[in-house]
C-alpha cells in the first residue's frame, strides 16, 4: 500500500517543463476543453429543448390548420378526407406524419387507426393542445392532440398529429454538427491567439539571452533592466552575480600581492637566501 501511494505521489509531483510555451499551450488546451465542453453541453440541452418546442408548435399548427380546412369545406364528421391533411402539411412531410380524427366519444372518423386516444387528464382547459408520447407501430412518436368543431352544429372532434421521434433526432444531429464545428473553430482561434500571445510574451526573454550571448567574456558590467517586470528578478540576480565576480577579480589580485609582501616581511632571511646572499 505504501509503495502504491508513493508511486501516485511521484506521478502527481510537479515536473520541470522543458518549454514554457509548450506548458502554457497544454494548460490552455485543458482549460479550453473544460470550458468548451461545459458550453457544448449547455448548448446541446438548449438546442434539444428548442427543437422539441418548435416541433410541438408546428404539430399544433398542423392540427389546428387541418381543423380549419375541414371546417371551411363543411366536411361531414362521418367522412374525413385524407387529402385535406396532405394539402395542409405538404406532400413531403405527409408520409412522415400520422393523423387521426375522432369524435367526442373516441370513435375514429378518419386517419390512422393505430393512434390511440390521448391519456385522460393530460390536457388542461387553458392549454391549446395536448402533447404526449406514444409508441406506434414499434416506433416512438410525439403526438399533439387538438379539440375543436369540424362542422357547424356537430360534436367536438379530436385531431391527433403524430411525428416520429427519429425526425427530431435527425434535426438534433444536424444541430450538433453545427455546434461542434462552431466550437472547433472557436477553439482553434483561441489556440492561435494564445500561441501568438505566449510568443510575444517570451520575446523579451529571448532578447535578453541574445544580448548575453553577444557580450564579451571579460565584460562584467551590469545588464540593463529592460522588459516586463517578470524578467526583472532574473536580470537582478545576474547583475548580482556579475558584481560579485567583478569584486572577486578586483580584490583577488591586490589580496594576493599583499599576502606575498607579508610573507617576505616575516621571513627576511628566506628571501636573501633565495637570492644567494644569505649569511653564514
Amino acid at each position: 500500500m505504501r509503495e502504491r501511494w508513493a508511486a501516485w505521489r511521484r506521478r502527481l509531483a510537479p515536473r520541470p517543463h522543458a518549454s514554457i510555451q509548450a506548458f502554457l499551450l497544454r494548460a490552455t488546451c485543458v482549460a479550453l476543453l473544460l470550458v468548451l465542453g461545459a458550453d457544448f453541453g449547455w448548448q446541446y440541452g438548449h438546442a434539444a429543448a428548442a427543437i422539441d418546442a418548435a416541433h410541438d408548435r408546428a404539430l399544433a399548427r398542423v392540427a389546428a390548420g387541418y381543423l380549419r380546412a375541414l371546417r371551411a369545406r363543411d366536411a361531414d364528421t362521418a367522412k374525413i378526407p385524407a387529402d385535406v391533411f396532405r394539402e395542409e402539411v405538404g406532400a413531403a412531410a405527409a408520409p412522415t406524419l400520422r393523423f387521426r380524427v375522432a369524435d367526442d366519444r373516441g370513435t375514429t372518423l378518419g386517419g390512422d387507426p393505430l393512434l390511440q386516444p390521448p391519456p385522460a387528464g393530460g390536457a388542461r382547459p387553458a392549454e391549446p393542445a395536448q402533447v404526449y408520447r406514444d409508441r406506434i407501430a414499434g416506433a416512438e412518436h410525439v403526438v399533439v392532440a387538438v379539440r375543436g368543431l369540424v362542422a357547424e352544429r356537430s360534436q367536438p372532434a379530436l385531431v391527433q398529429v403524430a411525428e416520429p421521434v427519429a425526425a427530431r433526432a435527425a434535426a438534433l444531429r444536424a444541430e450538433v454538427v453545427v455546434l461542434g464545428l462552431r466550437e472547433a473553430l472557436l477553439a482553434a482561434a483561441l489556440l492561435v491567439l494564445v500561441r501568438l500571445a505566449v510568443r510575444s510574451g517570451l520575446r523579451p526573454l529571448a532578447a535578453l539571452g541574445e544580448s548575453i550571448r553577444r557580450r564579451d567574456r571579460n565584460d562584467l558590467a551590469p545588464l540593463a533592466v529592460a522588459g516586463p517586470r517578470e524578467i526583472a528578478p532574473v536580470v537582478a540576480a545576474m547583475n548580482h552575480m556579475l558584481l560579485e565576480q567583478r569584486e572577486s577579480v578586483d580584490g583577488g589580485g591586490s589580496g594576493a600581492r599583499g599576502d606575498l609582501v607579508d610573507d617576505r616581511a616575516e621571513q627576511p632571511g628566506r628571501g636573501e637566501a633565495g637570492n644567494g646572499r644569505g649569511t653564514l
